[in-house]
Order: structure tokens, then C-alpha cells, then sequence
């Protein structure tokens, strides 16, 4: 039966009853490029899973780890953005892939206007609207930076028209405009969790803000992204039953709840209507 190396930094993206992996660091702390697919054979948790390897014929054309992913449901289609992406001498290449779950082929992609810094450990949701919103991230050597940053911008990439944004679309000059997201004074961070909720909202939680680790503050923040105005905001949390400061965690969004998981056994679950963790 065949199973992938053991690997850490890859990407997973939920199609269905499939989840695509791919890339990673393997023990070697090398990026891989390999790609697999593990797939649920029946309609309970009890079902045997199994995994089949795409990379014969699916190979990532880069070796890439750190990356965040997304599935554009109406465009078939697997997005990967920032992170270590490096070609075969070892030299990072480019912002942008795409996969398409048909044809089961990957492609460099590259988008029109202002182009962001490139980043990992950032977070990423689409909406229906096939738009990624990209939130916070690190900068350093291995990104291709000069400079160490952990960053608290959203940028938008809109795929219909495969074009950049910087939190603003004017549509009436029909252009792109550089505005940062204000409101509520925020922490840069890396390695939180980001899940876009049923009315439009973007929930981020936890992360670090430095090299020591230290956790970003507010924990728990949202941007409301029916606003133009894109203002970020701190709700009122109840912290009674709130987990510890989490980091490397993930999180889903499940009708009207955020449910998180972190390197601890503990699962957390925030209720969006009360703003209160559960017990």
C-alpha cells in the first residue's frame, strides 16, 4: 500500500471527498515537489483512506513547502501562492501555480498590476466570487528577502481576471489602488488561521508577530469584506473558556462556528454568534 514520505509544510486542499497534498519539507528539510492524492472510499469516518500517487504524471514543477492553497470550485481549479517555490538549481521562482483537477496539470501563472511581496506561512481563503484573500505572512532569506518581516496586509488576486490588488478596487476609475486595511491596531503575524465565513467575513486567529515567537495581538481578529472601506475589527471575546495563544494550528469554518486545531490533542471550537469559546 503506498503512503508519502513524511513531510511537514505541504499543502492540502479538500476537493469533495478527495484532499490534494503536495510539496513539503521532507526529514531532509529539503522541498519537495512530489504530489498525492488521499481519498475517502465510503461515506464514513470508519472507511479505509487511501492515498495514490499523482506524481508520475502530476509532479509540481517547482519544489515548493510554506505555500498556502485554495480551491476555486467553479474553476476546477487549485491555486498555491508564495512560500519556498525554487527551480531545479535551487533559486526561489515566482508567486504563482495553478492545478486543474481534470486534466491533472500544473501551469505558472503570473497576474497583472502591482505584484505583493512574496511571503510563506500566510493564510489564504476564496469566495464565491473566485477571489483569494491573502492575509499576513513572514518575509526572509528564503522567500528572497533581504530583510526578516512578519507582514499584516490583505492582498487580493482576483482569477477570473488574474490580476493583483492591494485591499482596493475602484470601480468607477476601474483601476487598482494601494490601500492598507485599517481599523483596529493589529499585529503582522505568520502561521495563524484564516476561515471566510457564509456572510462574507475573514476570521483570522492566533499566530507569532516576531522571531522569538511571541503571539500576535489581538488573537482573534475579522474584516468585514461586504465593507469597501476594508476596516479591520477586534470583537469582544469572551476569554473564559478561550484556548492558549495558538500558532502552526488550522482552522475550519463550520456553519456558524470556527473549529481549530493546534500541535496540543485539544480541539477548539468558537461560536461566531455569541463570540465566545466553547468549553
Amino acid at each position: 500500500t503506498f503512503a508519502p514520505q513524511a513531510r511537514f509544510a505541504h499543502s492540502a486542499v479538500l476537493v469533495r471527498r478527495r484532499i490534494y497534498v503536495f510539496g513539503g519539507q521532507l526529514p531532509s528539510q529539503q522541498p519537495d515537489n512530489g504530489m498525492f492524492l488521499l481519498s475517502f472510499t465510503g461515506t464514513n469516518n470508519t472507511a479505509p483512506l487511501n492515498w495514490t500517487d499523482l506524481s508520475p504524471v502530476s509532479k509540481v514543477p517547482v519544489n515548493i513547502s510554506w505555500s498556502t492553497a485554495v480551491f476555486g470550485k467553479s474553476l476546477k481549479t487549485i491555486f498555491a501562492f508564495g512560500g519556498i517555490m525554487l527551480d531545479s538549481m535551487g533559486n526561489q521562482t515566482g508567486l504563482l501555480l495553478k492545478f486543474n483537477i481534470t486534466s491533472r496539470t500544473w501551469e505558472k501563472i503570473t497576474a497583472s498590476g502591482t505584484p505583493p511581496v512574496n511571503r510563506r506561512e500566510c493564510q489564504a481563503v476564496i469566495d464565491d466570487a473566485n477571489k483569494i484573500y491573502i492575509f499576513g505572512g513572514s518575509t526572509s532569506s528564503a522567500t528572497g528577502s533581504n530583510t526578516t518581516k512578519w507582514l499584516n496586509d490583505m492582498i487580493i488576486l482576483d482569477t477570473i481576471k488574474m490580476s493583483w490588488s492591494i485591499s482596493l478596487y475602484d470601480t468607477k476609475a476601474d483601476s487598482w489602488s494601494v490601500k492598507v486595511a485599517t481599523g483596529h491596531n493589529i499585529d503582522g503575524r505568520a502561521s495563524h488561521s484564516a476561515v471566510l465565513t457564509n456572510d462574507s467575513k475573514i476570521i483570522v486567529y492566533g499566530g507569532f508577530k516576531d522571531e522569538n515567537e511571541v503571539a500576535a495581538f489581538p488573537q482573534l481578529i475579522m474584516l468585514d469584506t461586504n465593507n469597501s472601506t476594508f476596516t479591520w475589527s477586534a470583537p469582544p471575546v469572551n476569554t473564559v473558556t478561550a484556548p492558549p495563544a495558538l500558532k502552526l494550528h488550522t482552522g475550519r469554518y463550520l456553519n456558524t462556528q470556527t473549529v481549530s486545531s493546534n500541535t496540543n490533542p485539544n480541539v477548539y471550537i468558537f461560536d461566531l454568534t455569541t463570540f465566545a469559546w466553547q468549553p
